[in-house]
Protein backbone atom coordinates (compact mmCIF):
# COMPACT_ATOMS: atom_id res chain seq x y z
CA UNK A 1 0.00 0.00 0.00
CA UNK A 2 1.19 3.51 -0.80
CA UNK A 3 1.07 6.37 1.67
CA UNK A 4 -1.61 8.23 -0.29
CA UNK A 5 -4.03 5.31 0.03
CA UNK A 6 -3.24 4.93 3.71
CA UNK A 7 -3.91 8.65 4.22
CA UNK A 8 -7.26 8.36 2.44
CA UNK A 9 -8.25 5.40 4.63
CA UNK A 10 -7.20 7.37 7.72
CA UNK A 11 -9.33 10.37 6.73
CA UNK A 12 -12.31 8.17 5.90
CA UNK A 13 -12.16 6.62 9.36
CA UNK A 14 -12.02 10.08 10.92
CA UNK A 15 -15.05 11.12 8.91
CA UNK A 16 -17.30 8.07 9.22
CA UNK A 17 -15.88 6.01 12.11
CA UNK A 18 -17.45 5.37 15.50
CA UNK A 19 -16.07 8.65 16.87
CA UNK A 20 -16.01 11.06 13.91
CA UNK A 21 -13.87 14.18 14.03
CA UNK A 22 -15.40 17.63 13.98
CA UNK A 23 -15.66 19.18 10.50
CA UNK A 24 -13.13 21.87 11.43
CA UNK A 25 -10.65 19.27 12.65
CA UNK A 26 -11.16 17.06 9.62
CA UNK A 27 -10.62 20.03 7.31
CA UNK A 28 -7.33 20.86 9.05
CA UNK A 29 -6.15 17.25 8.72
CA UNK A 30 -7.09 17.08 5.04
CA UNK A 31 -5.29 20.34 4.30
CA UNK A 32 -2.13 19.30 6.15
CA UNK A 33 -2.00 15.93 4.43
CA UNK A 34 -2.58 17.50 1.00
CA UNK A 35 -0.06 20.33 1.41
CA UNK A 36 2.72 18.71 3.43
CA UNK A 37 2.53 14.93 3.42
CA UNK A 38 1.29 13.78 0.02
CA UNK A 39 3.91 15.73 -2.00
CA UNK A 40 6.65 14.15 0.10
CA UNK A 41 5.37 10.63 0.85
CA UNK A 42 2.29 10.11 -1.34
CA UNK A 43 3.79 7.72 -3.92
CA UNK A 44 6.01 5.85 -1.45
CA UNK A 45 5.18 2.34 -0.30
CA UNK A 46 4.51 2.06 3.43
CA UNK A 47 7.11 -0.69 3.73
CA UNK A 48 9.78 1.68 2.44
CA UNK A 49 8.65 4.49 4.73
CA UNK A 50 8.73 2.09 7.69
CA UNK A 51 12.28 1.10 6.81
CA UNK A 52 13.61 4.65 7.03
CA UNK A 53 10.85 6.37 9.01
CA UNK A 54 12.92 8.42 11.47
CA UNK A 55 15.27 9.70 8.78
CA UNK A 56 12.35 10.74 6.59
CA UNK A 57 10.73 12.68 9.43
CA UNK A 58 14.06 14.27 10.38
CA UNK A 59 14.50 15.50 6.82
CA UNK A 60 10.96 16.87 6.76
CA UNK A 61 11.50 18.74 10.04
CA UNK A 62 14.71 20.22 8.66
CA UNK A 63 12.90 21.53 5.58
CA UNK A 64 9.92 22.88 7.53
CA UNK A 65 12.05 24.83 10.00
CA UNK A 66 12.72 27.58 7.48
CA UNK A 67 9.04 28.53 7.06
CA UNK A 68 6.93 27.22 9.92
CA UNK A 69 6.63 27.74 13.65
CA UNK A 70 7.41 24.91 16.11
CA UNK A 71 3.75 24.20 16.88
CA UNK A 72 2.92 23.80 13.19
CA UNK A 73 5.90 21.53 12.60
CA UNK A 74 4.99 19.31 15.54
CA UNK A 75 1.41 19.07 14.28
CA UNK A 76 2.55 18.02 10.81
CA UNK A 77 4.89 15.38 12.21
CA UNK A 78 2.25 14.05 14.62
CA UNK A 79 -0.24 13.71 11.79
CA UNK A 80 2.35 11.88 9.66
CA UNK A 81 2.90 9.41 12.50
CA UNK A 82 -0.83 8.88 12.97
CA UNK A 83 -1.36 8.11 9.30
CA UNK A 84 1.56 5.68 9.22
CA UNK A 85 0.45 3.90 12.37
CA UNK A 86 -3.16 3.60 11.17
CA UNK A 87 -2.36 0.85 8.66
CA UNK A 88 -3.52 -2.51 10.05
CA UNK A 89 -2.95 -6.09 8.91
CA UNK A 90 -5.59 -8.81 8.50
CA UNK A 91 -5.65 -9.37 12.26
CA UNK A 92 -6.24 -5.72 13.05
CA UNK A 93 -2.68 -5.22 14.30
CA UNK A 94 -0.26 -2.51 13.11
CA UNK A 95 0.92 -3.54 9.66
CA UNK A 96 4.21 -1.69 10.11
CA UNK A 97 5.06 -1.28 13.81
CA UNK A 98 7.32 1.74 14.10
CA UNK A 99 9.63 3.00 16.82
CA UNK A 100 10.24 6.72 16.90
CA UNK A 101 13.49 8.43 17.90
CA UNK A 102 12.48 11.94 19.09
CA UNK A 103 16.04 13.15 19.63
CA UNK A 104 17.03 12.04 16.15
CA UNK A 105 13.95 13.58 14.51
CA UNK A 106 14.86 16.82 16.33
CA UNK A 107 11.44 18.37 16.69
CA UNK A 108 11.50 22.08 17.63
CA UNK A 109 10.50 23.02 21.17
CA UNK A 110 7.36 25.09 21.73
CA UNK A 111 8.16 27.93 24.13
CA UNK A 112 5.64 28.53 26.94
CA UNK A 113 3.33 25.77 25.75
CA UNK A 114 0.01 25.88 27.60
CA UNK A 115 -0.86 22.58 29.27
CA UNK A 116 -3.79 23.26 31.60
CA UNK A 117 -4.15 20.98 34.61
CA UNK A 118 -6.71 20.42 37.34
CA UNK A 119 -6.20 19.87 41.07
CA UNK A 120 -7.88 17.26 43.25
CA UNK A 121 -9.98 19.95 44.96
CA UNK A 122 -11.12 21.37 41.62
CA UNK A 123 -11.90 17.88 40.40
CA UNK A 124 -14.08 17.13 43.41
CA UNK A 125 -16.23 20.13 42.55
CA UNK A 126 -16.91 19.10 38.96
CA UNK A 127 -17.65 15.44 39.69
CA UNK A 128 -20.24 16.13 42.37
CA UNK A 129 -23.06 16.57 39.91
CA UNK A 130 -23.90 17.58 36.36
CA UNK A 131 -24.69 15.58 33.22
CA UNK A 132 -21.04 14.65 32.61
CA UNK A 133 -19.97 13.84 36.19
CA UNK A 134 -19.53 10.13 35.49
CA UNK A 135 -17.48 10.79 32.36
CA UNK A 136 -15.25 13.32 34.16
CA UNK A 137 -14.76 10.89 37.04
CA UNK A 138 -13.86 8.07 34.67
CA UNK A 139 -11.41 10.19 32.63
CA UNK A 140 -9.62 11.47 35.74
CA UNK A 141 -9.35 7.98 37.23
CA UNK A 142 -8.34 6.13 34.07
CA UNK A 143 -6.18 8.61 32.14
CA UNK A 144 -7.95 7.81 28.89
CA UNK A 145 -8.04 10.32 26.08
CA UNK A 146 -11.52 11.70 25.51
CA UNK A 147 -11.65 10.04 22.08
CA UNK A 148 -10.78 6.68 23.64
CA UNK A 149 -13.48 6.99 26.30
CA UNK A 150 -16.17 7.95 23.80
CA UNK A 151 -15.30 4.93 21.62
CA UNK A 152 -15.77 2.39 24.46
CA UNK A 153 -18.61 -0.10 24.10
CA UNK A 154 -20.23 -2.46 26.59
CA UNK A 155 -17.97 -5.38 25.65
CA UNK A 156 -14.83 -3.35 26.43
CA UNK A 157 -15.55 -3.54 30.18
CA UNK A 158 -14.55 -6.66 32.08
CA UNK A 159 -13.02 -7.78 35.36
CA UNK A 160 -12.09 -4.36 36.74
CA UNK A 161 -10.58 -2.97 33.56
CA UNK A 162 -11.39 -1.48 30.18
CA UNK A 163 -9.99 -2.58 26.85
CA UNK A 164 -8.89 0.20 24.50
CA UNK A 165 -9.08 -1.35 21.05
CA UNK A 166 -8.57 1.66 18.83
CA UNK A 167 -6.32 4.67 19.05
CA UNK A 168 -4.26 7.15 17.12
CA UNK A 169 -0.93 5.52 17.98
CA UNK A 170 0.42 1.98 18.07
CA UNK A 171 0.64 2.14 21.87
CA UNK A 172 -2.96 3.24 22.35
CA UNK A 173 -4.43 -0.28 22.12
CA UNK A 174 -4.18 -1.53 25.70
CA UNK A 175 -5.90 -2.66 28.90
CA UNK A 176 -6.38 -0.05 31.61
CA UNK A 177 -6.94 -1.41 35.13
CA UNK A 178 -9.19 0.66 37.39
CA UNK A 179 -9.28 1.30 41.13
CA UNK A 180 -12.17 -0.69 42.71
CA UNK A 181 -14.69 2.19 43.10
CA UNK A 182 -14.14 3.29 39.49
CA UNK A 183 -14.32 -0.31 38.27
CA UNK A 184 -17.67 -0.68 40.05
CA UNK A 185 -18.92 2.61 38.60
CA UNK A 186 -18.04 1.74 35.01
CA UNK A 187 -19.42 -1.78 35.45
CA UNK A 188 -22.77 -0.23 36.43
CA UNK A 189 -22.65 1.93 33.31
CA UNK A 190 -21.92 -1.15 31.20
CA UNK A 191 -24.81 -2.98 32.86
CA UNK A 192 -27.18 -0.25 31.71
CA UNK A 193 -25.81 -0.33 28.15
CA UNK A 194 -27.17 -2.48 25.34
CA UNK A 195 -24.85 -5.04 23.67
CA UNK A 196 -22.57 -3.22 21.26
CA UNK A 197 -23.68 0.13 22.64
CA UNK A 198 -21.33 2.92 23.58
CA UNK A 199 -20.79 3.60 27.28
CA UNK A 200 -20.93 7.34 26.71
CA UNK A 201 -23.34 7.87 23.77
CA UNK A 202 -22.46 11.46 22.98
CA UNK A 203 -20.12 13.40 20.73
CA UNK A 204 -17.44 15.95 21.46
CA UNK A 205 -19.43 18.95 20.24
CA UNK A 206 -22.05 19.04 23.03
CA UNK A 207 -19.42 18.06 25.58
CA UNK A 208 -17.26 21.02 24.60
CA UNK A 209 -20.21 23.40 24.75
CA UNK A 210 -20.80 22.64 28.45
CA UNK A 211 -17.26 21.72 29.51
CA UNK A 212 -16.46 22.40 33.18
CA UNK A 213 -12.74 21.59 33.18
CA UNK A 214 -9.73 23.36 31.57
CA UNK A 215 -9.80 20.96 28.61
CA UNK A 216 -10.39 17.21 28.66
CA UNK A 217 -6.67 16.54 28.51
CA UNK A 218 -6.32 18.18 31.92
CA UNK A 219 -8.03 15.10 33.37
CA UNK A 220 -5.51 12.85 31.64
CA UNK A 221 -2.66 14.97 33.05
CA UNK A 222 -4.24 14.70 36.49
CA UNK A 223 -4.19 10.91 36.31
CA UNK A 224 -0.59 10.80 35.17
CA UNK A 225 0.44 13.13 38.01
CA UNK A 226 -1.25 10.76 40.50
CA UNK A 227 0.58 7.78 39.02
CA UNK A 228 3.92 9.61 39.06
CA UNK A 229 3.46 10.60 42.71
CA UNK A 230 2.92 6.98 43.64
CA UNK A 231 5.55 4.25 43.67
CA UNK A 232 3.90 2.60 40.69
CA UNK A 233 6.28 0.96 38.24
CA UNK A 234 7.22 3.07 35.24
CA UNK A 235 6.30 0.32 32.80
CA UNK A 236 2.77 0.19 34.23
CA UNK A 237 2.35 3.95 33.97
CA UNK A 238 3.47 3.89 30.34
CA UNK A 239 1.15 1.00 29.57
CA UNK A 240 -1.94 2.45 31.25
CA UNK A 241 -1.40 5.88 29.70
CA UNK A 242 -0.68 4.45 26.25
CA UNK A 243 2.75 6.07 25.99
CA UNK A 244 5.66 4.72 23.99
CA UNK A 245 8.46 3.67 26.31
CA UNK A 246 11.81 1.92 25.81
CA UNK A 247 11.02 -0.45 28.70
CA UNK A 248 8.15 -1.87 26.69
CA UNK A 249 10.69 -3.48 24.38
CA UNK A 250 11.86 -5.71 27.23
CA UNK A 251 10.36 -9.18 27.05
CA UNK A 252 10.55 -9.33 30.84
CA UNK A 253 8.55 -6.12 31.04
CA UNK A 254 5.92 -7.53 28.71
CA UNK A 255 5.66 -10.65 30.86
CA UNK A 256 5.07 -8.40 33.85
CA UNK A 257 2.25 -6.60 32.05
CA UNK A 258 0.53 -9.91 31.32
CA UNK A 259 0.20 -10.54 35.07
CA UNK A 260 -3.35 -9.29 35.69
CA UNK A 261 -3.09 -9.78 39.47
CA UNK A 262 0.01 -7.57 39.57
CA UNK A 263 -1.71 -4.84 37.54
CA UNK A 264 -4.85 -4.93 39.67
CA UNK A 265 -2.83 -4.75 42.87
CA UNK A 266 -1.17 -1.55 41.70
CA UNK A 267 -4.41 -0.07 40.40
CA UNK A 268 -5.90 -0.51 43.87
CA UNK A 269 -2.79 0.80 45.64
CA UNK A 270 -2.66 3.95 43.50
CA UNK A 271 -6.38 4.65 43.92
CA UNK A 272 -8.07 7.66 42.32
CA UNK A 273 -5.98 10.52 43.71
CA UNK A 274 -8.85 12.51 45.22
Amino acid sequence: MKFEQCAQNYLSELETGSNPARPKTLAAYRSTIRVHLLPRFGRMELAEIARQNNRLLRDMVRDLRTEYKPASIRFIVTLAKQVLESAKDANGLPAYPMRWAPDYIDLPVIADQKQPTITADELRNVIQDGPDAVLYTFLAASGLRISEALALVKEDVSDGMVHIRHGKTANAARYVDLAPPIAEMIQRVAGETKPGGRLFPTSLTPLRERIRVPGFHSLRRFRESVLLRSECRKILISSWMGHADPDMASRYGKQLLSDAAFRKEWAERVGTGW
